[in-house]
């Protein structure tokens, strides 16, 4: 790789410093939108379980609201490549909603990983206009963080904040949930 240069290697091959960086945001953006899905599945098979109260159910229905909106976003802003749900078969472990702590838990372990994978994205993310939309979303993520831990018990303003979460890792975290 060329620091302010012209090209950058990727996978042994030489391309411009443009399309690389294209090339890598496209991946964060691709990454989110398959992520976004899995929580609006979580959201609505959490809502279907029967394990929450009327006031915690309108919460997870914002949150579910609001991952539809941040998918359809993403969906814009890359295309008509965007990952959609017929891409993925998500697969939610079935033992994630006998109680409702274990819902929570479950859910706390997929929104705090796309709020890594958000504030991963502000921070490389090359095209000014992604990076603003990526750093919103990752805003957005961390009161569901917040949210998802006040239904666990805990103080929704002490959650710590989002660590950035690279591309491997993230898809570690996720690739449980997707076939």
């Amino acid at each position: 790789m060329l620091i302010g240069g012209a090209a950058v290697a990727v996978s042994g091959i030489t391309v411009p410093a443009a399309l690389a960086d294209d090339e890598s945001d496209e991946a964060l953006l691709r990454l989110g939108a398959s992520a976004e899905l899995v929580a609006t599945a979580f959201y609505t098979r959490a809502l279907g379980s029967r394990r929450f109260g009327r006031r915690e159910r309108e919460l997870l229905l914002r949150a579910r609201f609001a991952d539809q909106r941040h998918y359809s976003r993403l969906a814009a802003a890359l295309g008509p490549g965007a990952p959609t749900a017929e891409d993925l078969d998500v697969r939610l472990p079935t033992a994630g909603f006998h109680s409702r702590g274990a819902a929570v838990a479950l859910g706390l372990r997929i929104e705090r990983a796309i709020a890594g994978i958000y504030v991963e994205a502000a921070a490389t993310v090359a095209a000014p206009a992604r990076r603003a939309l990526v750093a919103s979303l990752a805003a957005s993520e961390s009161t569901h963080v917040g949210a998802l831990a006040a239904l666990a018990g805990g103080d929704p303003l002490a959650a710590p904040l989002p660590a950035p979460i690279d591309v491997e890792r993230a898809t570690e975290l996720l690739a449980p949930y997707w076939d």
